[in-house]
């Protein structure tokens, strides 16, 4: 004699039913498909559009612009000089129609190297490399840094600051700079920059350390990646002005003021990073959106505890049917 329970009407009118609404179904995963390559192909013309406005040049002074749809590390900076040389710094979801003439990668980790760029740009690169040599107008300097605190190899770093100097000002982006101290050689050739590109987030070192650091380097400007709300608080407290900018910000020694750093934000302002931002990063912070989704999680609890003490109430049924029937 089986235990198995006998397929009943039920079952298979259920089956039936799905069977008939498994076009409905494809139709329905089609449309969502249709939705996302709409979106993609939005994201697509909206970042070829915006693209001519971030690397047009302007005259005697150099731009930094965020040129990705990154909403968390900010690691992806671009700077144009006033020749118009485009320098891309850790690319990482770029925005598409950017035609870099130069990318530097700090080290090859996904949120500061894109591939695809570098894979389908032609263009010059520095890849984690300890080198100098100059470009058109940029003059570029790799130098050797540790990504978690193990001691640094010359010929192998981890992580690779590229200091670049254009239209007479000292920029350096730190990459992921994970030491707590800088060395000597560091400490000598970051002395003078005028614009620091820095992490602060507890993830490398301790958001205290990190602007220690970076109040030991005494830049003019400092652009915060990987920059958690506490980074954030104590880098505005440590600054005399927070500028906030769409997009880029042009810089020329004229704004480099002695003895004063500023924090400068930079936000992207097109529609689909807006809502983007907002239903990544505003929506869950809402006290309805938490009390929604936790209202759903303990109805799916609910559902899924009846369902199963439903099923084992049919299951035993028909088998005790059977049984009976035998």
């Amino acid at each position: 004699m089986s235990l198995r329970p006998p397929l009943s009407a039920r079952t298979l009118a259920g089956s039936h039913e799905a069977r008939e609404n498994f076009p409905k179904a494809r139709s329905v995963y089609a449309g969502m498909r249709l939705a996302c390559c709409a979106l993609a192909l939005l994201a697509a013309v909206g970042g070829c559009a915006t693209a001519p406005a971030l690397t047009s040049p302007v005259a005697g002074k150099t731009v930094l612009s965020k040129v990705s749809y990154d909403l968390f590390a900010n690691t992806s900076v671009m700077l144009v000089s006033s020749k118009g040389t485009v320098v891309l710094m850790d690319a990482f979801m770029t925005l598409p129609g950017i035609k870099p003439d130069l990318v530097t990668v700090s080290h090859f980790h996904g949120d500061h190297f894109d591939p695809y760029l570098l894979g389908f740009v032609r263009c010059a690169r520095s890849t984690a490399l300890v080198e100098r040599f100059t470009y058109k107008d940029v003059e570029v300097e790799g130098l050797a840094s540790t990504h978690g605190g193990e001691p640094i190899d010359p010929r192998w770093p981890t992580n690779v600051i590229y200091i670049l100097t254009v239209d007479g000002i000292r920029i350096a982006h730190l990459g992921d700079f994970g030491q707590r101290e800088l060395t000597e050689v560091q400490r000598r050739q970051l002395a003078g920059v005028d614009i620091l590109i820095a992490p602060c987030t507890y993830l490398l070192v301790p958001e205290k350390a990190s602007v220690a650091l970076i109040e030991e380097i005494d830049p003019r400007i400092v652009l915060p990646t990987h920059c958690t709300r506490a980074g954030l608080k104590l880098l505005k407290a440590m600054a005399n002005d927070v500028i906030v900018r769409d997009d880029r910000i042009a810089i020329g020694r004229a704004d480099l003021i002695p003895g004063r750093t500023r924090l400068v934000l930079l936000e992207r302002s097109d529609d689909v990073f807006l809502v983007s931002r907002f239903l990544i990063m505003e929506l869950p912070s809402y006290p309805i959106t938490k009390f929604m989704l936790a209202l759903l999680l303990a109805l799916a609890t609910v559902y899924w505890v009846l369902r199963r003490v439903f099923l084992r109430r049919s299951s035993d049924e028909l088998l005790l049917a059977e049984r009976k029937g035998n």
